[in-house]
C-alpha cells in the first residue's frame, strides 16, 4: 500500500529525511515513532505529494508519482492530523452534505453509523466539539470516501487515554475487517506499539530502527 526508497528532502540546507525507507503493507497497522522534529510531518507530505522530493521515490497504493498525476488517487487515502482541517461553524450533518460533493465514492450511510458509533451529535458544530469529539469527526470523514489507507497523525496527542483507546481499537478493526491499512504516526513509541504490528523509529530525517512491536519493545 505504501512504499518509500531513500526518500531525501532538504530545506535550507538541513536534511528534513535522509535515505528514508519505509513499507506498509495491505492489511496491516504500523507505526511510525519519532520525537518532535524527527521528520514525521515531512514524511507525511512526502507521501500525499505535498513537497517535490531531492532524491528517493514514493509508491502508494502501488502508483509512482508519475501515475498519481490523476488526483483520484487521493479519494483512496484517509488522513486524520493533529489539527482539525473542518470549518469551526459547520455541524457533523453540514459535513455530509459538503463531502457528497467532494469524493465520488463518498458513502453517507457509512458516515453516519460512525457518528453513531461514536456519540456524535449530528446538529452540533464542529467547534462545539471537544478536542477527542474532533478527533473522532476526522475520522469518521476519513473512514467514509472507500480509503485503502488511512494515515493518523499523533492521535494520543492530548486526548484522555480511553478517548485514544477508541479511536485506536476502531483502526485496529478495520484492519481485520476491511484489509485496509494504517499508518499510525506517534511520538509515544508506547502507545504505537499497543496497537502496530510492526513499527520504525525515525530520528534526524532517517529510520533507526524497525521491526515487530516485540522487537522494538525489546530495544
Amino acid at each position: 500500500m505504501l512504499e518509500m526508497k531513500n526518500v531525501t528532502k532538504t530545506f535550507g540546507g538541513f536534511n528534513a529525511l535522509e535515505d528514508l525507507s519505509l513499507t506498509v503493507p495491505r492489511g496491516a497497522v504500523y507505526g511510525l515513532v519519532g520525537p518532535n522534529g524527527a521528520g514525521k510531518s515531512t514524511t507525511i507530505r512526502a507521501i500525499l505529494d505535498l513537497i517535490r522530493l531531492d532524491g528517493g521515490s514514493v509508491e502508494v497504493l502501488g502508483l509512482s508519482r508519475e501515475e498519481r498525476k490523476d488526483p483520484a488517487w487521493r479519494e483512496q487515502i484517509g488522513v486524520v492530523f493533529d489539527v482539525g482541517h473542518i470549518p469551526d461553524l459547520l455541524t457533523a450533518a453540514e459535513m455530509d452534505k459538503v463531502m457528497r460533493g467532494i469524493y465520488r465514492q463518498w458513502d453517507s450511510q457509512t458516515y453516519f453509523g460512525y457518528l453513531k458509533q461514536f456519540k456524535l451529535a449530528k446538529d452540533k458544530k464542529y467547534k462545539d466539539f471537544s478536542r477527542g469529539m474532533k478527533m473522532k469527526l476526522s475520522i469518521a470523514v476519513a473512514l467514509s470516501h472507500g480509503a485503502k489507507l488511512l494515515i493518523l497523525d499523533e492521535p494520543s496527542l492530548g486526548l484522555a487515554p480511553n478517548i485514544v483507546d477508541d479511536i485506536l481499537l476502531v483502526a485496529k478493526t478495520l484492519v481485520e475487517e476491511t484489509n485496509i491499512s494504517v499508518l499510525l504516526v506517534e511520538q509515544d513509541i508506547t502507545k504505537a506499539l499497543a496497537t502496530a504490528d510492526r513499527g520504525y523509529v525515525v530520528e534526524n530525517g532517517h529510520i533507526n530502527l524497525s521491526g515487530s512491536a516485540a522487537e522494538l519493545a525489546a530495544n
